[in-house]
């Protein structure tokens, strides 16, 4: 998703498409009126997109190198958030000929054992129990009330 200038919606915007940071969409591409966005076409980002009239965004240079960009820095984030967990690996798209249905997360057996270990086996304690005089709460004291 990409950000629509504001100013082009509203014919005003000064700055050509090559240089303005948002995205100046021809009339055929769908924008999201609420949110004023726009879905770029990944197959054009890709240098695979055909289609004449695509109902997706096609952003010019300056705005995929954008997009490039906060990919990796999403990417950077998720494979430090990963290493914040012992035996998990980031999740990465396999190719289609390459999915055969198992989980993303499959543990070895020494980051599942590393997983129970460090599961901290705390022992009971017992939480002490104050009891106010017969007189004040009409329970004799020697009987703890629950």
């Amino acid at each position: 998703m990409q950000w629509v200038c504001r100013e082009y919606q509203r014919g005003n915007c000064k700055r050509p498409e090559t240089e303005c940071r948002f995205a100046h969409p021809p009339d055929h591409v769908t924008v999201d009126s609420a949110e004023g966005m726009v879905t770029v076409c990944m197959d054009y980002v890709k240098g695979r997109c055909s289609r004449d009239l695509c109902r997706y965004f096609h952003p010019t240079p300056h705005l995929q190198a954008q997009l490039k960009a906060a990919q990796s820095r999403a990417n950077a984030a998720a494979t430090q958030a990963a290493m914040a967990f012992p035996g998990m690996s980031p999740y990465s798209k396999r190719p289609a000929m390459d999915k055969s249905g198992l989980p993303v997360y499959q543990p070895s057996a020494a980051a599942y054992q590393q997983a129970l270990t460090m599961q901290v086996q705390q022992p009971f304690v017992p939480v002490s129990y104050t009891c106010l005089p017969s007189a004040v709460t009409g329970h004799p004291a020697a009987v703890p009330r629950f």
